[in-house]
């Protein structure tokens, strides 16, 4: 079963929802799942979420020793254990 993601909206409601804190979450929540991405190159690539940096207070995921935004996400499967 596979997980389509959107790009997050970046929006303030009242000053107590904060995006960057929805962000924060969601990445970390996607260590350990496979996803599918869209790189810099514009080409697919695949692979397993290994962490999550936080620069510049914009989430990163690492994924094959790369560093990918959130928006780049294309799909998200859950890992498969035989």
């Amino acid at each position: 079963m596979a997980y389509i993601l959107k790009a997050p909206r970046r929006r303030r409601f009242a000053g107590i929802f904060r995006s960057d804190a929805v962000s924060s979450h969601l990445a970390s929540a996607l260590v350990g799942q496979t996803v599918s991405l869209l790189t810099h190159g514009h080409t697919i690539s695949h692979g397993i979420v290994a962490g999550v940096l936080n620069e510049t207070g914009r989430p990163k995921l690492v994924v094959n020793r790369h560093e990918y935004d959130l928006s780049q996400v294309l799909s998200v499967t859950p890992p498969v254990f035989n």
